[in-house]
Parts: structure tokens; sequence; C-alpha cells
């Protein structure tokens, strides 16, 4: 995972694997740059999407409602996955 911040903004680029370990690295970097304002998660890298990890980014992403949410690289399986938890609720914004 690269991340790169600015002014409040956290974009976080993943490698070609996003399973349970990256989500819980996600947590971690998540708390460690806290406050933010916007995050992007940019997924266009990823090949290997374990469906497992869409129940915990969807927690993640539900306990910090106050962020602006962009997600990048999501297939159209993914982004159906994370509505069934949640994450199409106002302040989440999906960006190509």
């Amino acid at each position: 995972m690269h991340a790169q911040f600015k002014d409040g903004s956290l974009l976080l680029r993943f490698g070609r694997r996003f399973g349970i370990s990256e989500t819980e690295r996600l947590s971690e970097t998540i708390l460690s740059f806290a406050p933010l304002t916007q995050l992007t998660l940019d997924f266009t890298k990823v090949r290997e999407f374990h469906d497992s990890a869409c129940s915990l980014l969807a927690a993640i992403l539900g306990a910090n409602r106050a962020l602006k949410v962009v997600l990048r690289g999501l297939t159209l399986h993914q982004s159906a996955l994370l509505r069934c938890f949640g994450v199409e609720e106002p302040g989440f914004a999906a960006g190509t």
C-alpha cells in the first residue's frame, strides 16, 4: 500500500492483492493520519480482491462517515458487495 497525504486528504494505492490483512493495515493507516477530510482508495492495480475484505472495508468506511470517500478501480462485483454493506450512503462518492 502506498500512502500520499496532503492538506487533510489521504490517497491510498493498493498493490496486486487486497484481503483481510490489507484491510487491517488500512484501518491503522487511517488512524495514523487522522484527522482527515478526504480519503481516496485506489484499487486500480488490485488483481486479487478477496470478497471477505468487503465487510471489513465497509465497517471501516462506516466508522469514518465524516470523511468524503472516493473509491477508484472497483469492479461491478466489488461495488455491488460494498453496496450490500451500506457503502453507497451520503458521504461516499464512487470515483473512476
